[in-house]
């Protein structure tokens, strides 16, 4: 069982405490970040993005699937407005993109999980 207390450091799902600072190894790059693609899938599991950026059209979408026992917020800023999306344990949300541009997103319980979406 996970309780996030506030104040308390983030834990990975067996209980031990998540990284703090950037993540010391590289994921390797998938198809959807490689090229701009029409929609992306962004899997969460064990307290990490996979993959954590992702390239797409104007108009594409992405699915953030949360593979975690915990809860999840993924927060994104779109036209200036800061967009917060819950994601339950194995819940998913998607989000599309209209205007190219770079947005950053990120959890909100667990800051150190970050990534980008490159809107082309």
């Amino acid at each position: 069982m996970h309780f996030d207390v506030a104040g308390s450091p983030a834990l990975k799902a067996d209980g031990t405490p998540a990284p703090q600072s950037a993540h010391d190894h590289a994921h390797a790059p998938s198809p959807s970040s490689e090229i701009g693609t029409a929609s992306a899938v962004i899997a969460i599991s064990n307290f990490e993005f996979a993959p954590e950026a992702v390239r797409l059209r104007a108009g594409g979408s992405v699915t953030w699937e949360n593979h975690d026992s915990v809860a999840h917020h993924v927060i994104v800023t779109l036209d200036g407005k800061e967009q917060q999306h819950a994601l339950p344990p194995h819940g998913r949300v998607t989000v599309t993109f209209l205007q190219t541009g770079r947005f950053t997103y990120h959890c909100l319980p667990h800051p150190f999980m970050q990534g980008t979406v490159e809107v082309e």
